[in-house]
């Protein structure tokens, strides 16, 4: 008896989704047709063997559905794999106030990526936001600014312009992949610790007022812009050899040794917590502002002399 409950079952959830192919005029490629008709003939073979059929077993007819909703439009095995994706987007909309044009508008679904495909995806101020999509590119700029909800970034995020996350009060520290074209900004983002090793950034980094920030990742050789790490206290040191082909500013940071090699193409300025310089620093210009150690002044004195700094500013 209760095999023949189960067939006529399946009949009868067959006969549904032939209906809908109808009313939605979706018609069978040979791929589905074949995907279909290996997963009845599955479940009929248990049927008819007595032996038992677990919902895994009838998966097939949900993905069926999800085919159809997609109107036709990818493989079987593409379906199952962007389904996943349409639901991290969904939650991604529902948590930032958007509604499905606004997906179906400016996101694309391209291998394992979900992409961007406006100038810049501005979520700054959606402080309901508490993750992201697992693989996101962005192809414009990203604004996450005041996203306070914010728990963790994407397994891999690709932004090919500027992400600014100021404010971002709830990241504590970055694992995944990260990389920017452009500036990267954490200002303010008081909880965050550290950041992945797995980074690449193409121009400034902004880590101002970072103040429980303590791991520089050691990947990082080489920042083509700007370093402000400004009132980071719990930022002890940088790696060495860093180059930095603009300026590097560290006032009120908890570093009080220069990395070895560090090279400074802009100016190095906010020095008040700085006890020495390597012997092997570069630096163009050296802003002695607010320092009162005659010690370090005597070093810079002498490395001036070394041509290992260009040039010392005394004032502003």
């Amino acid at each position: 008896m209760a095999e023949t409950n189960q067939q006529t079952q399946l009949s009868d959830q067959l006969a549904d989704l032939q209906e809908t192919m109808q009313r939605e005029k979706v018609e069978l490629t040979p791929e589905v047709e074949a995907y279909l008709k290996e997963s009845v003939e599955k479940v009929q073979g248990k049927l008819i063997n007595g032996e038992p059929v677990y919902p895994k077993d009838m998966e097939f007819i949900e993905w069926f559905k999800i085919w159809i909703d997609f109107g036709g439009e990818y493989s079987i095995k593409d379906t199952i794999d962007r389904t996943p994706q349409k639901e991290q987007l969904k939650l991604l909309a529902q948590q930032a106030g958007k509604d499905d044009k606004w997906i179906d508008e400016n996101f694309e679904i391209e291998g394992s990526f979900i992409v961007f495909k406006g100038f810049e995806l501005d979520l700054s101020g959606c402080k309901e936001i508490t993750k992201l999509p697992e693989r996101l590119k962005v192809e414009g700029g990203m604004d996450l600014s005041d996203c306070t909800g914010l728990r963790q970034l994407p397994k891999v995020l690709i932004v090919e312009h500027t992400l600014d996350m100021q404010g971002c009060t709830g990241l504590t520290s970055l694992t995944g992949k990260l990389v920017v074209k452009g500036a990267l900004g954490f200002r303010k983002c008081i909880n965050l610790t550290q950041l992945s090793d797995d980074l690449e950034i193409g121009s400034h980094l902004n880590l101002n007022r970072c103040k429980n920030f303590s791991n520089f990742p050691k990947g990082v050789k080489k920042i083509n812009g700007n370093l402000v790490a400004q009132h980071c206290p719990a930022l002890k040191q940088l790696p060495d050899g860093l180059e930095i082909t603009g300026d590097l500013y560290l006032l009120n940071s908890g570093i009080k040794n220069l990395p070895k090699g560090l090279k400074v193409r802009g100016h190095l300025a906010g020095c008040n917590n700085l006890r020495s310089f390597p012997d092997d620093i570069e630096v163009n210009i050296l802003n002695l502002h607010r320092v009162a150690s005659g010690h370090l002044k005597d070093e810079a004195e002498r490395l001036l002399k070394a041509g290992k700094i260009k040039k010392i500013e005394w004032g502003d």
